[in-house]
């Protein structure tokens, strides 16, 4: 009777340890949706300004330059203000504040240039590390997963086992009473 004891609480407690790592993968589970949630939430404004960037309407790819290309011509607005302030009237004045227009265009449009062409690798690097978070938790889960089936499993194969050794003692029983029987039988012949 002791034994069968045992045998009932080591088969409990695998269950019980089944039954915790699964509830465990849940929780895990849910933690993956909640991050990804979370992290999709925190990349949307980069996400959005690049897609801006890379839609082939330079209207967006202004729109998301916006801040940058203003703080752009406000250093070229103080130039000229500092030209004013240092340069005395004359030609030199004239060329100085001829020039700083375009200047200004050009800082603006080579800064919108270096965006745009790095907006598709940002876009690309954001997809690929994604991806890669992805795979990390479905592998997480899936071993996770494994851990639960595997107790799973270890509870059946120890009811089996109590099957097997209970079906062995009866069997042995049963061919203890054929063997006395058959036995008695022959002593009497």
């Amino acid at each position: 009777m002791g034994q069968s004891s045992t045998s009932k609480q080591a088969e409990q407690i695998q269950l019980s340890t089944a039954q915790s790592q699964l509830g465990l993968e849940q929780q895990y589970a849910q933690m993956a949706q909640d991050y990804l949630s979370y992290a999709k939430n925190l990349e949307q404004p980069f996400v959005s300004r690049n897609m801006a960037l890379t839609s082939g309407s330079p209207t967006a790819a202004i729109s998301a330059a916006g801040p940058q290309l203003g703080q752009i011509a406000q250093a070229g607005q103080a130039a000229k203000e500092n030209i004013y302030n240092t340069v005395a009237p004359g030609a030199g004045r004239d060329v100085a504040l001829s020039q700083l227009p375009m200047q200004t265009y050009s800082q603006q449009a080579g800064y919108l240039n270096n965006l745009v062409n790095s907006a598709f690798g940002n876009l690309a690097q954001l997809g690929s590390a994604q991806q890669g978070v992805g795979l990390n938790l479905a592998g997480a889960g899936i071993s996770s997963g494994g851990l639960s089936t595997q107790s799973a499993g270890q509870v059946a194969q120890t009811e089996q086992q109590k099957k097997a050794s209970t079906m062995d003692f009866v069997g042995s029983l049963i061919n203890a009473a054929g063997s006395a029987a058959g036995g008695g039988a022959f002593g009497h012949l």
